[in-house]
């Protein structure tokens, strides 16, 4: 897995208070991965806890 996948993963792990198992398909199943793919520079200039905010208020903002 990627190192940054993984850091936003226990970024919304810790953050949101839910399991990693939990948190991994979150991310997985959100716009993040394709971004990471298709433009690393632009997700890289930002931090594992921007990510997670903008993925968990993508996803609704309250699990």
């Amino acid at each position: 897995m990627d190192k940054t996948l993984q850091y936003v993963i226990e970024e919304i792990s810790q953050k949101y208070n839910v399991d990693i198992s939990e948190a991994c398909v979150i991310v997985e199943s959100s716009f993040f991965p394709e971004m990471l793919e298709e433009m690393p520079d632009y997700v890289h200039h930002y931090t594992a806890e921007y990510w997670a905010k903008e993925i968990m208020e993508d996803k609704g903002g309250t699990i």
